[in-house]
């Protein structure tokens, strides 16, 4: 379960590393089959773990499409170089999808924490073949889904937990890390985004930090000293 923090990492930015790095590999390779060219949906563009899934994604030559709340947020990840940014208070993913179905681009993987009644909306614009990888639902546990849409397109819908995972499995995940992801994480290619260092006993301060939505990437904690 060990592995060596990559070259030029500083050790705040090695803390923000594994889990979202683990989470990203999983689900983008491992459940999701990322391929050069594809098109990709990584919902919650502002969260933790997209700040490393675009950034890894692009690197390895996908072509990004993240959601967000607000055109304030859409300029905060702007770094983290996403094709497609869709401001969700104006725009219904769905239509974009759509929109990128008609140009062309359907859309062949996503990565979805939210849920909610769009994953059904947005089945009927996706790729033949396409995976829809199911993390959490923080906006809602239920969607209708047509499945008549489901069989004819061979959709893939996946539910996936890294916590899940066998120490076995996470150790083979890791491995993998070091061996695909380091050499970008050194190159400069993929970084984490830390969005604020606080010292461990504002631990409180963190999380309420978080629980407001507006941290861009993650959130680490310090033991003074130890730095």
């Amino acid at each position: 379960m060990l592995m060596p923090i990559p070259e030029g990492i500083s050790m705040v930015e090695a803390a923000a590393l594994p889990e979202a790095f683990a989470t990203a590999y999983l689900n983008l390779f491992i459940e999701g089959g990322a391929k050069e060219g594809m098109t990709f949906l990584m919902h919650a563009g502002a969260s933790g773990l997209a700040s490393v899934v675009i950034p890894m994604a692009k690197a390895f030559g996908l072509r990004v499409i993240t959601t967000v709340l607000s055109k304030e947020i859409a300029e905060s990840i702007k770094h983290l170089g996403a094709d497609i940014v869709v401001d969700t208070s104006k725009e219904n993913i769905a239509d974009v999808l759509k929109r990128e179905e008609e140009n062309g681009h359907p859309l062949n993987l996503a990565i979805d924490c939210l849920g909610s009644d769009k994953v059904g909306e947005c089945f009927p614009y996706v790729a033949y073949g396409c995976r829809w990888i199911m993390i959490a639902t923080l906006a809602g546990d239920i969607s209708p889904v047509n499945m008549r849409t489901m069989y004819v397109k061979n959709i893939r819908l996946i539910g996936s937990t890294l916590r899940s995972k066998s120490v076995e499995v996470k150790g083979q995940i890791l491995s993998s890390l070091v061996n695909d992801i380091w050499p970008k994480v050194e190159s400069g290619e993929v970084r984490p985004t830390v969005f604020a260092v606080m010292p461990i006993t504002d631990a409180e301060k963190a999380h309420n930090l978080l629980e407001q939505g507006i941290s861009v990437g993650k959130v680490v904690l310090t033991i003074p000293g130890r730095e």
